[in-house]
């Protein structure tokens, strides 16, 4: 999908001012009658809001959504991510993918266990879990424990805030079965896929356990 013509166009014109940016911006991907790649329009959300993204047209039978995180933003995706992501593939179930690009950095969702997924608005409401102010997971849930945990380890082990964050955000994804993988864009323009695992050992000769995440690039690990 990144390597299509039409595709890097629209996102070209997403970061020609991302380092400036304080609304989110979207378009959305795939294919017209003739096979061709297309896009939408991009989208502007208004201040303070975060961007939707288009999950049908009536030209173009849509793939992929993308969408852009301010200076104000983590890199990586939001919890509100996932529940976007969700309801654009209830509409449209051809719709894979869902990208963010920031100052920092891109990633991809895509969907790596389809009946997981589709349970995932029942599992989690989104009235239950997601704090509409914030676009975080609500306080006291186990998915906002899970995040904020991994994210405070990862900072005392001298990983920077945007990093700390993607990887408490996959070991999240990964550990509550949501049926999505996260990768991240390297330096080549590949797509690679992020995976944390949580570990207790016993610390030597006093046998106290202690929690350890560690990324991995294999899921199975």
């Amino acid at each position: 999908i990144t390597n299509n013509d039409a595709f890097k166009t629209k996102v070209n014109e997403l970061l020609a001012t991302i380092a400036a940016d304080d609304m989110e911006k979207s378009f959305s991907f795939g294919q017209d009658q003739n096979g061709n790649y297309k896009t939408t329009n991009i989208r502007v959300a208004e201040p303070g809001n975060t961007v939707g993204v288009s999950a049908t047209s009536p030209t173009i039978s849509l793939q992929a959504g993308v969408h852009t995180h301010h200076k104000d933003l983590f890199d990586a995706f939001s919890p509100g991510d996932i529940y976007t992501f969700s309801q654009a593939n209830t509409i449209n179930s051809v719709f894979d993918y869902f990208y963010v690009y920031s100052k920092g950095g891109a990633y991809v969702f895509n969907i790596s266990n389809q009946t997981q997924f589709d349970d995932f608005s029942t599992k989690y409401p989104a009235s239950q879990y997601l704090d509409p102010v914030t676009g975080d997971w609500k306080e006291d849930t186990a998915l906002y424990n899970d995040l904020w945990i991994s994210y405070e380890q990862f900072l005392k082990a001298g990983i920077d805030e945007n990093g700390a964050y993607e990887r408490a955000f996959a070991y999240v994804v990964k550990k509550h079965g949501i049926g999505i993988a996260m990768s991240k864009q390297d330096a080549n323009g590949d797509f690679k896929p992020i995976y944390v695992n949580k570990t207790t050992t016993l610390l030597p000769g006093i046998n106290i356990p202690v929690t350890v995440y560690e990324k991995t690039d294999n899921f199975n690990n």
